[in-house]
C-alpha cells in the first residue's frame, strides 16, 4: 500500500504510522503477535515484575 501511495503521490499518514509501530514491535521481538501484544507493549512493564 505504501509503495502504491508513493508512486501516485497519495498521502497516507496513518499507514506510515502503522508501519512505524510494526517496526517498533518487530524490534521488540513481537512482530508476529496480534493486537493484544500491541496493547501490552504500550502498557509497559507490569508492576508485579517490580515486587
Amino acid at each position: 500500500a505504501q509503495d502504491l501511495a508513493r508512486r501516485t503521490n497519495t498521502a497516507m499518514p496513518l499507514t506510515a504510522a502503522c508501519a512505524e509501530i510494526h517496526r517498533m514491535l518487530t524490534a521488540a521481538g513481537l512482530g508476529g503477535e496480534d493486537q493484544a501484544a500491541l496493547m501490552e507493549f504500550f502498557r509497559g512493564p507490569s508492576k508485579e515484575n517490580f515486587a
